[in-house]
Parts: C-alpha cells; sequence; structure tokens
C-alpha cells in the first residue's frame, strides 16, 4: 500500500513506529478468528473484547487475527509488530506473550476508535515494569470490584503492576493504638 511514515494513530501510549496507508475499510466484523502461537491467557480477556466489538459491522465479515512469535531478537521481550493490508486480516508478530497481549490491547483501541486505513504498528516499551501507584490512605479505600475494573483499565494503557499505598488504614490487633 502507498505508505506515510510517521502517522498518528489513536492509540494511546503512542506506537514508536507507525506507517500508515490507505483506507481499507473500518474494522468491522461479525466474528473474530484467532490464530496464535501464545496460549489463552495471553490473549484471552483481549479477545473477549474484541468479539464484543463484532456484530457491529457487516453479518457476513470475519476478521482474522494471526499471531506469531517473533523468530530474530528484538528491542525488547515486549515488542510487537502489527500489520494490516486488508480490511479482514491483520498480522501480528510478538516477541513475548505479553507483548502480544500488548498487539491485540493496541488494536482493541484502533477497532473502538473506527480507523480505517491501513497500517504497520510497531511498538514496545521504554520502560519495562509501568507500573501505577494508587493512593488508598485518603478517602474511600476501593472495593474488590472498584480495583478489578482498575485492573482492566490500566491493562488497556498496558500498565503492567498496581500497587496500593497506604498508611493508617491498617489495625494489627497487637498495636491497637498504632492506627488513629
Amino acid at each position: 500500500f502507498a505508505a506515510q511514515a510517521g502517522a498518528i494513530v489513536p492509540v494511546i501510549p503512542e506506537p514508536k513506529q507507525v506507517t500508515e496507508g490507505e483506507i481499507c475499510g473500518r474494522l468491522s466484523y461479525a466474528k473474530v478468528v484467532l490464530s496464535s502461537e501464545f496460549s489463552p491467557e495471553a490473549t484471552g480477556a483481549v479477545m473477549e473484547e474484541l468479539n464484543e466489538c463484532a456484530g457491529r459491522g457487516w453479518p457476513w465479515r470475519t476478521l482474522r487475527i494471526d499471531i506469531r512469535r517473533s523468530q530474530e531478537a528484538q528491542q525488547s521481550e515486549d515488542w510487537y509488530h502489527i500489520g494490516r493490508s486488508s480490511a479482514r486480516r491483520i498480522e501480528i508478530e510478538a516477541a513475548s506473550p505479553q507483548a502480544a497481549h500488548y498487539a491485540l490491547e493496541t488494536l482493541l483501541q484502533l477497532v473502538t476508535a473506527g480507523y480505517d486505513k491501513c497500517f504497520d504498528v510497531t511498538d514496545w516499551p521504554d520502560i519495562s515494569r509501568r507500573v501505577y501507584m494508587d493512593d488508598i490512605s485518603r478517602g474511600e479505600v476501593p472495593t474488590v470490584d472498584q480495583v478489578k475494573r482498575q485492573i482492566r483499565y490500566l491493562s488497556k494503557l498496558k500498565y503492567n503492576g498496581y500497587l496500593f499505598y497506604n498508611e493508617n488504614i491498617t489495625r494489627v490487633p497487637s498495636h491497637p493504638d498504632y492506627v488513629p
């Protein structure tokens, strides 16, 4: 396809390398077919969301996603490349199961944004550990459901760690005066 390097795609965080082609139609489909060299744990949750997006497109259209393990040494163990050269096929090359997850999260962002061009996206994290710290000492302590929702949201942004900062919220029976 006629490529334009350095294009901007609706993805957070912004990928390192993007080449954008001509319009090849929205990523709309009725069904997703996945072929992956990685375990379902790496792809499961994101594939569920991609399938939830299904049905918004043509009822006969199937989106085929092929994920294969990169055979070459890359910049990072979380390196991935996504290629779309047609309306119905996505090819992903990933260096690790985590990279396959990041690639599918990027694809999900493109699907939900209605991105309609052919593209090549290559990305890897600058920092291998992307951790979010939530200060639960001030205000309400989150419920289990709120924490699960936050983890899913942070996963979409390609965070791979979630920590709580707390002080003065845990009562220790052996030291009852410790918490005011």
